[in-house]
């Protein structure tokens, strides 16, 4: 009896991730390429490994999704093959939860056919699909990482090489490796303490990996170098995190009142997780650690967009996955000790209830992130739709215009954020930096020089045949009136950066840059 409700419990597990791998992959066949994801891919497709690491101080990120990157496209791969590659790396984080995870098919389902694995990181083709994978193989070995410490070791290193918001993860992570070697050291035998010695040894070259290229990330880039991080700014960012992250899981933009009240309870809700896990001491430092390192980085030194938002839910199936084998402490004890009267009843059925939800603490908690996670459907569901039978970025079909209408010699003078997501589609054309002077492929990040290098422009485009202006605007009435328009695509699904208008103008380089050197 027992082995055919196994049977029709994998069954059930197989057609749910059938369907959902079905319905990623098509996503991933018909996505075009935003902004920074070809970022990404231009950084690792016109550097040397050295380049790389150069680039990620000005980044802001760990070295391991563009070593990825690099391997595709240092072997002839074009940037197509890349949500390809993301959805075969949260396909198999899906198969790890479905076939592996500890839970009711229903909490694996919401998992699932939430936003994040649905689309924003698996369609969406960026690092976050690396921690999908990475933190689902943590949780299925952390009950054996004594058996396997070299592996956890290894995972752990690979984990804190994906994003700087899963730094709480990795220290917490780290903390245990040590506790648990000193704890058993004596009884060890020195064969199991020298591989729990190098798995801790593996991790923390990892996280030395990790940091030693961002050192000086909030200096260099020219986005955070900006922030003037006053204690208000600090106050308030801490105080909006959840708010923000709740609403990042059903709506990035288009938010009204309603929707602000359901990301408010979102946000309620995901407090409550935090009292009810109490009763496990290390899931629920791993919430505490995780959740102060995340606000930290995505709230106060950066932002919270959707992608971050579904890392942070879903650690806490993470959370719970790993609390399967930890302990009970004595936390629900205090309701033993305390006595509580009062002449309302309802005060009385109210606290009643709560104690009852308490002594059922982990049900409770799997069933708030089920809600939690299914609340966060419609909006990936939304955006996957809505990328099959529309267009994500305009990039792929601005590519194709270009290829049909330009020479392969052709430059395209622009500012410094315009070329990455149509160089990835086009290896063979030339991208001009207005800003900074200089041939260029993805946005280095870097502040603005005080003034437009105009002698070095002029030099380096004078001789060069086919010269044209690109820009990209958020609304149409933006485009300058004093260029010839000869294209735009209005395609495309704002996300974060709005990309909607694409012009490419005619570029009279005696006229817009001679003139001025003249002049001057």
């Amino acid at each position: 009896m027992g082995e055919k409700k196994l049977n029709k419990n994998t069954a059930v597990c197989g057609a749910i991730f059938a369907l959902y791998a079905l319905l990623t992959l098509i996503g991933a066949l018909n996505h075009e390429l935003w902004y920074d994801e070809a970022q990404a891919w231009t950084i690792a497709r016109d550097n040397t490994i050295g380049g790389i690491f150069h680039q990620l101080g000005y980044e802001g990120h760990p070295p391991l999704w563009y070593l990825i990157l690099y391997v595709f496209a240092h072997t002839g791969f074009e940037c197509t093959v890349i949500p390809i590659v993301s959805w075969v790396i949260t396909a198999s984080a899906a198969a790890v939860v479905m076939f592996k995870s500890p839970f009711h098919a229903a909490i694996k389902a919401a998992l699932l056919f939430s936003g994040g694995f649905l689309f924003y990181n698996s369609v969406m083709s960026r690092v976050y699909c690396l921690i999908n994978l990475m933190v689902v193989l943590t949780a299925w070995l952390y009950p054996k990482r004594k058996a396997r410490p070299i592996l956890f070791g290894i995972l752990i290193a690979l984990l804190a090489n994906t994003h700087i918001c899963i730094s709480g993860f990795i220290g917490i992570m780290g903390i245990f490796m040590i506790t648990d070697l000193l704890g058993g050291f004596r009884t060890n035998t020195a064969k199991q303490n020298a591989a729990e010695i190098t798995g801790l040894a593996i991790s923390g070259a990892g996280v030395l990996l990790m940091v030693i290229p961002l050192l000086n990330s909030l200096s260099l880039n020219a986005s955070t170098a900006k922030v003037n991080y006053t204690f208000e700014f600090v106050v308030g960012a801490i105080l909006d995190s959840f708010s923000n992250i709740s609403m990042a899981l059903i709506a990035y933009e288009n938010k009204n009142l309603f929707l602000f009240f359901v990301s408010g309870i979102i946000a309620v809700l995901l407090v409550a997780e935090f009292i009810l896990i109490r009763h496990k001491t290390r899931p629920f430092l791993i919430l505490v650690f995780f959740t102060v390192f995340y606000i930290i980085t995505s709230g106060i030194f950066w932002y919270t967009i959707p992608n971050r938002a579904h890392i942070f839910v879903l650690m806490f199936f993470v959370t719970a996955w790993i609390a399967d084998c930890e302990p009970q402490n004595g936390a629900g004890k205090i309701w033993t000790k305390v006595s509580f009267k009062s002449d309302t009843k309802a005060i009385e059925n109210i606290i009643g209830f709560i104690r009852k939800l308490d002594s059922n603490y982990m049900r409770c908690f799997n069933i708030i992130l089920t809600a939690v996670l299914v609340v966060s459907v419609p909006a990936g569901a939304r955006f996957l739709f809505g990328d099959c039978i529309g267009s994500f970025s305009p990039s792929e079909h601005a590519a194709e215009y270009i290829k049909e209408n330009f020479p392969e010699n052709t430059v395209f003078v622009t500012d410094d954020e315009v070329a990455p997501f149509m160089a990835a589609y086009l290896p063979d054309y030339r991208f001009y930096s207005e800003d900074f002077g200089n041939f260029y492929t993805y946005n280095g990040h870097k502040n603005l020089p005080d003034k437009r290098p105009y002698e070095r422009t002029y030099n380096d485009l004078k001789d060069c045949e086919n010269v044209y202006y690109m820009d990209v605007h958020v609304e149409i009435d933006f485009m300058p009136s004093n260029r010839k328009i000869i294209y735009i695509i209005r395609e495309g699904m704002p996300f974060g950066v709005n990309i909607r208008y694409i012009e490419i103008s005619e570029f009279d380089l005696d006229r817009e840059i001679k003139s001025y050197i003249d002049n001057v």
